[in-house]
């Protein structure tokens, strides 16, 4: 089951918040949320478009498919690239993310 506040106008497109188990959406638009869902959407093979947030680049997504929203240039630019989304960096796991929180929380306490 998966999750789409809104539809878009793309055909096989969608701006989505959550992606949770999606079959056959080719494009996924993320203009200004957290950067989970577009993580889960590069572990489906999906091409993911972003906005210009530091979030997106801090997980790897690639710059050509970070865009300004408001420029239908460069959405079709980004639409137009070949594959599916690769990030640029590797993912946490949710181990590392544990082991880094504990490390912060530890070194504040003090």
């Amino acid at each position: 089951m998966a999750f789409f506040p809104q539809q878009s106008i793309f055909p096989k497109a969608v701006a989505c918040p959550c992606v949770m188990n999606v079959v056959d959406i080719q494009h996924l638009f993320f203009p200004h949320y957290f950067g989970l869902p577009a993580l889960e959407a590069v572990q489906h093979d999906k091409k993911v478009i972003c906005s210009r947030l530091a979030v997106f680049d801090e997980i790897g997504v690639p710059k050509q498919c970070l865009i300004d929203f408001d420029n239908p240039d460069e959405l079709l630019t980004a639409l137009e690239l070949p594959g599916t989304t690769a990030l640029t960096r590797q993912p946490w796991t949710w181990q590392q993310t544990v082991q880094a929180t504990l490390d912060i929380l530890r070194k504040t306490a003090g």
